[in-house]
Protein backbone atom coordinates (compact mmCIF):
# COMPACT_ATOMS: atom_id res chain seq x y z
CA UNK A 1 0.00 0.00 0.00
CA UNK A 2 2.79 2.35 0.94
CA UNK A 3 4.53 1.67 -2.37
CA UNK A 4 1.39 2.81 -4.24
CA UNK A 5 1.42 6.13 -2.36
CA UNK A 6 5.15 6.56 -3.03
CA UNK A 7 4.63 5.69 -6.69
CA UNK A 8 1.75 8.18 -6.87
CA UNK A 9 3.90 10.91 -5.28
CA UNK A 10 6.76 10.17 -7.66
CA UNK A 11 4.40 10.22 -10.63
CA UNK A 12 2.86 13.48 -9.41
CA UNK A 13 6.28 15.11 -9.03
CA UNK A 14 7.34 13.81 -12.45
CA UNK A 15 4.11 15.13 -13.98
CA UNK A 16 4.65 18.60 -12.40
CA UNK A 17 8.28 18.60 -13.53
CA UNK A 18 7.20 17.68 -17.08
CA UNK A 19 4.57 20.46 -17.06
CA UNK A 20 7.18 22.94 -15.81
CA UNK A 21 9.61 21.87 -18.54
CA UNK A 22 6.85 22.24 -21.14
CA UNK A 23 6.06 25.74 -19.86
CA UNK A 24 9.73 26.71 -20.00
CA UNK A 25 9.99 25.29 -23.51
CA UNK A 26 6.92 27.29 -24.63
CA UNK A 27 8.36 30.46 -23.08
CA UNK A 28 11.70 29.86 -24.79
CA UNK A 29 9.96 29.26 -28.11
CA UNK A 30 7.92 32.47 -27.67
CA UNK A 31 11.08 34.46 -26.93
CA UNK A 32 12.88 33.03 -29.97
CA UNK A 33 9.93 33.79 -32.25
CA UNK A 34 9.64 37.33 -30.82
CA UNK A 35 13.34 38.04 -31.34
CA UNK A 36 13.25 36.61 -34.87
CA UNK A 37 10.21 38.78 -35.69
CA UNK A 38 11.95 41.90 -34.37
CA UNK A 39 15.11 41.10 -36.34
CA UNK A 40 13.11 40.55 -39.50
CA UNK A 41 11.32 43.86 -38.96
CA UNK A 42 14.63 45.67 -38.41
CA UNK A 43 16.14 44.10 -41.52
CA UNK A 44 13.09 45.08 -43.59
CA UNK A 45 13.26 48.67 -42.30
CA UNK A 46 17.01 48.86 -43.02
CA UNK A 47 16.55 47.48 -46.52
CA UNK A 48 13.71 49.89 -47.32
CA UNK A 49 15.63 52.90 -45.97
CA UNK A 50 19.23 52.35 -47.09
CA UNK A 51 19.46 49.98 -50.06
CA UNK A 52 19.73 51.49 -53.51
CA UNK A 53 16.40 51.57 -55.27
CA UNK A 54 15.83 51.16 -58.97
CA UNK A 55 15.52 54.46 -60.81
CA UNK A 56 12.03 55.64 -61.56
CA UNK A 57 10.76 55.31 -65.08
CA UNK A 58 11.20 58.22 -67.40
CA UNK A 59 7.95 57.89 -69.35
CA UNK A 60 8.73 60.78 -71.69
CA UNK A 61 12.02 59.17 -72.72
CA UNK A 62 10.31 55.80 -73.19
CA UNK A 63 7.59 57.40 -75.34
CA UNK A 64 10.18 59.10 -77.57
CA UNK A 65 12.16 55.87 -77.84
CA UNK A 66 9.03 53.93 -78.84
CA UNK A 67 8.05 56.50 -81.48
CA UNK A 68 11.60 56.61 -82.87
CA UNK A 69 11.59 52.83 -83.21
CA UNK A 70 8.31 53.00 -85.11
CA UNK A 71 9.69 55.81 -87.26
CA UNK A 72 12.84 53.90 -88.20
CA UNK A 73 11.66 50.28 -88.37
CA UNK A 74 9.85 48.36 -91.07
CA UNK A 75 6.31 48.60 -92.36
CA UNK A 76 5.42 45.31 -90.63
CA UNK A 77 6.55 46.59 -87.20
CA UNK A 78 4.47 49.72 -87.60
CA UNK A 79 1.37 47.74 -88.58
CA UNK A 80 1.87 45.30 -85.69
CA UNK A 81 2.21 48.07 -83.12
CA UNK A 82 -0.24 50.72 -84.38
CA UNK A 83 -2.45 48.84 -86.83
CA UNK A 84 -1.72 51.48 -89.48
CA UNK A 85 0.79 51.58 -92.31
CA UNK A 86 4.06 53.43 -91.96
CA UNK A 87 2.87 55.98 -94.55
CA UNK A 88 -0.18 56.87 -92.41
CA UNK A 89 1.98 57.01 -89.28
CA UNK A 90 4.44 59.38 -90.95
CA UNK A 91 1.57 61.59 -92.10
CA UNK A 92 0.36 61.79 -88.47
CA UNK A 93 3.88 62.75 -87.42
CA UNK A 94 4.02 65.53 -90.01
CA UNK A 95 0.53 66.74 -89.05
CA UNK A 96 1.43 67.02 -85.36
CA UNK A 97 4.78 68.63 -86.16
CA UNK A 98 2.94 71.34 -88.12
CA UNK A 99 0.43 71.82 -85.30
CA UNK A 100 3.27 72.11 -82.76
CA UNK A 101 2.11 69.25 -80.52
CA UNK A 102 5.06 66.95 -81.15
Amino acid sequence: MESNIVDALIASRKHRRDEKEEEELEQTFFIIVSVATMLLGAMTWYHDKYFVKEPTQNLELERHSFLNRLYRETETDCIEQLRVSKKIFLSFVEFYKRKGNW
